[in-house]
């Protein structure tokens, strides 16, 4: 498998993403790993790329924010019925 990190591309070459550099190089790491049937992937920002199969996690401070907005009803799209409560503890008791 190949990941193509987008920060150590950034580093490596000097070019920002979008840059036609660096999406030049972007496509030969994808153009190159498919071609020889190695799994591709990248950062989630990526997720729409096509070829790309698999992607890096948000760090876990981004994880951890995520779930306390999804915990109390403030996560973008978020429906929750009872902000904070988690679900065993909304469970009304006779």
């Amino acid at each position: 498998m190949i990941f193509a990190a987008s920060t150590d591309l950034e580093k490596f070459s000097g070019l920002k993403q979008g840059d036609p550099g660096y999406e030049a190089m972007v496509r030969r790491i994808h153009d190159v790993t498919l071609q020889h049937k190695i799994v591709l992937g990248g950062p989630q920002a990526w997720k729409g790329r096509d070829g790309f199969t698999f992607f890096q996690t948000p760090r876990d401070t981004q994880i951890i924010r995520l779930g306390a907005q999804v915990n109390l009803g403030t996560a973008p799209g978020s429906k929750q019925d009872k902000p904070g409560i988690t679900p065993i503890e909304s469970v009304e008791k006779k």
